[in-house]
């Protein structure tokens, strides 16, 4: 329930800061800004071909939380949905101890 209240509370107070954004792609830049400042690493990557959206993270800092919780990973997707009104997909690749966090954006 503690996890659940937590991320609630993120989605409204991300929402009142991405409620001016114009677009899709201002809301992921404007994201991608706070996430990096709690620490995430975060950027917007568009794909240059396809033009598909993501946002990439390149630290976690709830990782210790989330190996205790399988359902963490699945908040914070439904957060960037619910913010970014997209279909979001994770994707997680480790190598040598750094990870990077892809979530795959699908605008509804």
């Amino acid at each position: 329930k503690l996890l659940f209240a937590w991320f609630q509370s993120k989605t409204e107070a991300y929402a009142r800061k991405l409620a001016d954004a114009e677009d899709l792609t201002a809301k992921i830049k404007l994201l991608s800004k706070l996430r990096s400042t709690e620490g995430c690493i975060s950027t917007m990557h568009q794909d240059g071909e396809t033009g598909a959206l993501s946002l990439v993270e390149h630290h976690q800092p709830l990782r210790e939380l989330a190996a205790q919780h399988d359902i963490l990973p699945e908040l914070e997707c439904e957060l960037i949905e619910r913010l970014l009104n997209c279909d979001v997909s994770r994707s997680v690749e480790e190598i040598s101890g750094l990870v990077r966090i892809t979530y795959h954006l699908v605008p509804r």
